[in-house]
């Protein structure tokens, strides 16, 4: 006879997260506005000196300049989520309580 082995993925979340939120968001906003200051200091000083508008420099800047976007999509974002974190959570559940098809989507934090 064949075995069979089943394996199985658990996620878990956070819950101990909740007490730490504020520091959380302290760290990632320090860290967001060090990124920002940073790679705009760079892309400052490509832009306003003339000897570095040579093709590998203005890379460099574009580089910065994704780097600047991405992270404001990605950083900006989440710490809009942990701030508003007990309204999402309110509002997940009154959208997915009357609904037999999106009870997966219930989020409790």
């Amino acid at each position: 006879m064949d075995e069979v082995n089943i394996t199985y993925i658990t996620l878990n979340g956070y819950v101990e997260m909740n007490r730490l939120k504020y520091l959380y968001f302290t760290v990632m906003l320090m860290v967001y506005i060090l990124i920002f200051l940073c790679n705009g200091t760079v892309f400052y000083i490509i832009c306003f000196h003339k000897n570095l508008h040579e093709p590998m420099y203005i890379f460099i800047a574009a580089l910065q300049f994704n780097s600047v976007v991405y992270k404001t999509d990605c950083i900006v974002f989440s710490l809009l989520f942990a701030v508003f974190s007990l309204l999402f959570s309110k509002w997940l559940r009154v959208f997915t309580a009357g609904s037999n098809g999106l009870r997966s989507l219930r989020v409790y934090m």
